[in-house]
Parts: structure tokens; C-alpha cells; sequence
């Protein structure tokens, strides 16, 4: 079982440590904010915050983010409403 807070919550996982943490967000937590684009670090858009930290997370291994703080797109939001990141993005059409 890996236990960490994501995007302000705890959550616990049975899941292997060296599955992807994308994987296990995408799959077992049902978030939608990251996505598998390359699977190898290099376009971004598998990125979630740890503990504040960019990081890739189709190459980052659950168990890194045992006890920490991990935030995707749906943990900018504040009260329901778009970060000022999520605003521009929305605002520009941007994917």
C-alpha cells in the first residue's frame, strides 16, 4: 500500500512501487489532468507537481511519492474556479 496526499487529499494505493505514477493516477485514481504522450520524459505532458517539484511522471515510480504532496491540473483550482495558469490556457485555446 502507498499512501500520499493528492491534490490536498490522502489517498492509498495497492499498486506495485515501481509502477509509473502516471499509470496509477490515471488508473486506479481516476484523475485526467496528466496525460501519456511520449512515455519518456521528454514532451511533458505526463507533469504533476511533487511536493512542489515538476516532475514526469510516466517515468517516476509510485513509491517516490510515498508521504509527499502530489498536485495535477484538477489541484490548481481554487473553489472551483481555474487557476491564473488555467485561465490563460483556457483563455488562449492552449493544450
Amino acid at each position: 500500500m502507498i499512501s500520499f496526499r493528492l491534490n490536498g487529499k490522502d489517498v492509498s494505493v495497492d499498486a506495485p512501487e515501481e509502477a509509473d505514477l502516471l499509470y496509477v493516477l490515471l488508473n486506479d485514481l481516476k484523475v485526467n489532468g496528466p496525460k501519456l504522450g511520449c512515455g519518456r520524459a521528454q514532451c511533458g505532458s505526463c507533469t504533476v507537481l511533487l511536493d512542489g517539484e515538476a516532475i514526469r511522471s510516466c517515468v517516476t515510480p509510485t513509491k517516490a511519492a510515498e508521504g509527499l504532496e502530489v498536485t495535477t491540473l484538477e489541484g490548481l483550482t481554487t473553489d472551483g474556479r481555474p487557476s491564473r495558469l488555467q485561465q490563460a490556457f483556457i483563455d488562449e485555446q492552449a493544450a
